[in-house]
């Protein structure tokens, strides 16, 4: 909001041909200067994460403070140079605009900014109108900021409870690899590995990096035995049908060890790939 600030007084200026008073444009000055500490502030802020009244406090010197004064400044540079109220008003309108895209959700800040900036405004040039159409807006706005942030706390509730299911089932899937019960596999709609578990790479002799991208049916030997199954494996991927328990004889090159290969097909927004479970079975 800084430069905003400041850009907005030189606006107004050019608007008028008239130059600010000492005291305005040290008002505007101290305004930006506040608004420059924002960086400043989000450190501080990091600190007081579970203090929510000096948090609060410290929105209200950061966000709240400078726009009152910039309120003040240009509305008293306006009345004291006897200026058109009505580009003043744009100018303010559009400020304050900026300022709510800055806060962007954040509806607490939004509402403490916009009403700040308005009451130095009406502080210069009150009138009952003025002030009760403030304190309704400002009333409506402390309702709305509630009921946001209920929403808010509510999602990241949700988002939090997400994460840390997200986060058992990979720490179960990452056991069920490790014990060597199994594997998992996805492919891209080619057919191509996204990715396998490390286990097969062991066991086949072949870092992951190296299958990764490469057709599935590599993982399998292309003997008579399994020439069938490989045919079959083929037309499932190709048809993107979910198949079970198909026995596949695996490309070692010093043992023989056959798998029994599951899978489904996994849609999603822009294409579809391939992922599921398989077993190893000797």
């Amino acid at each position: 909001m800084a430069p905003i600030i400041l850009g907005a007084m030189i606006l107004n200026g050019v608007s008028g041909w008239t130059l600010p008073p000492l005291p305005v444009a040290g008002a505007a000055m101290v305004a930006a200067a506040i608004a420059a500490a924002t960086r400043q502030a989000i450190r501080l802020e990091q600190t007081l994460v579970n203090r929510r009244l000096l948090r609060a406090g410290l929105s209200v010197a950061v966000i709240a403070s400078p726009m009152l004064l910039f309120g003040l400044a240009l509305a008293h540079w306006t009345s004291a140079a006897r200026l058109d109220w009505r580009e003043t008003v744009g100018i303010i309108i559009i400020v304050s605009s900026l300022a709510s895209l800055i806060q962007h959700r954040r509806t607490a800040g939004i509402i403490l900014a916009v009403a700040s900036l308005w009451s130095g405004v009406t502080m210069v040039a009150p009138s009952f109108g003025a002030w009760l159409s403030l304190l309704t807006g400002a009333a409506v706005g402390v309702v709305v900021a509630v009921r946001q942030a209920r929403i808010d706390e509510a999602d990241a509730r949700r988002d939090r409870e997400r994460e840390r299911a997200q986060r058992r089932a990979e720490e179960i899937l990452t056991d069920y690899e490790q014990t060597g019960q199994g594997w998992f596999w996805e492919t891209d709609r080619r057919g191509n590995i996204v990715y396998v578990s490390p286990a097969v790479g062991a066991v086949l002799g072949r870092a992951v990096s190296s299958l990764t991208g490469r057709p599935l049916t590599e993982l399998f030997e292309g003997d008579i035995g399994s020439q069938e199954s490989e045919r079959t494996l083929t037309f499932h991927l190709t048809a993107r049908s979910a198949f079970a328990e198909l026995p596949l004889h695996a490309a070692t090159a010093n043992e023989e060890r056959w798998w029994s290969l599951n899978g489904r097909p996994i849609y999603d927004s822009s294409a579809t790939s391939w992922g599921s479970a398989g077993r190893a079975a000797i």
